[in-house]
């Protein structure tokens, strides 16, 4: 189970206002080009420290205040609270894992501050990768909701080479949109979704939604033969049976 280090026993993770302004006025710097300089700097590390889940002792990807009024990350204040029943800083307060409330205002400040460019980068790195699996996971469940469009916009592959099937057509609650096919596919295909990749090597074998090119066809449609897709394997034959656009012509 998770512990707590001693350096942040006692420390009130309580939202305050304040440092969500601080933060705002940050990261405009720094979409103007300003960032860079030691103070922004050190005033992005030390609001970043309130930012951390005293457990995990890591950013926080979904932050959330407990009945003891500090912040934690969400899967790690539940992990705790399968084994205990008080808060991990405070045992004299009694917690419940059915009390946790999302602070929307704290998220929305960290993912500024990580977009800023101005923490340490061993901090962010971790932060992208956790925040990548969380999205990842909440994808899933709204995939298996049925949530298809939702689940495809946070960037599950599946559910993007569906809705590119959607839009190819013209099924599923939308219209039939090549355009749209083209770019839902190339999005499945780059996130390794092996239909995907077809789709992708089909759109850009017929110029369905964009300008055919051939050798890019061939380059996606051997992905996803390499992940055993059939269809693809069979395109790949045709076009070199066919040849042209620069890929030679092969009968055998």
């Amino acid at each position: 189970g998770f512990g707590i280090s001693r350096r942040f026993r006692g420390r009130c993770h309580t939202f305050q206002p304040e440092p969500i302004e601080t933060m705002s006025k940050l990261a405009t710097t720094a979409k103007g080009g300003k960032s860079g300089s030691g103070k922004v700097k050190t005033n992005a590390q030390n609001i970043s420290e309130q930012f951390i889940c005293p457990i995990t002792q890591e950013l926080m990807v979904d932050p959330v205040i407990a009945e003891d009024e500090r912040m934690y990350e969400r899967s790690a204040i539940t992990e705790w609270l399968m084994n205990h029943q008080t808060s991990p800083l405070d045992p004299s307060r009694t917690l419940s894992a059915a009390v946790l409330i999302s602070n929307r205002a704290v998220r929305e400040a960290i993912e500024l501050l990580v977009d800023s460019g101005d923490i340490d980068e061993e901090l962010r790195a971790s932060w992208v990768e956790r925040k990548r699996n969380y999205d990842m996971a909440k994808a899933q469940e709204m995939y298996a909701e049925g949530r298809v469009m939702d689940a495809a916009r946070l960037g599950l592959p599946k559910a993007q080479k569906e809705l590119a099937e959607r839009y190819f057509y013209g099924s599923g609650g939308v219209e039939k949109n090549l355009l749209k096919f083209s770019e839902w596919a190339r999005r499945a295909a780059e996130g390794g979704d092996s239909r995907g990749q077809f789709l992708l090597g089909y759109s850009l074998h017929y110029g369905e939604g964009c300008t055919s090119n051939l050798k890019q066809a061939i380059h996606w449609y051997t992905l996803a033969a390499e992940q055993g897709d059939a269809d693809a394997m069979n395109d790949i034959g045709f076009i070199h049976y066919k040849g042209g656009e620069g890929v030679p012509r092969d009968e055998a």
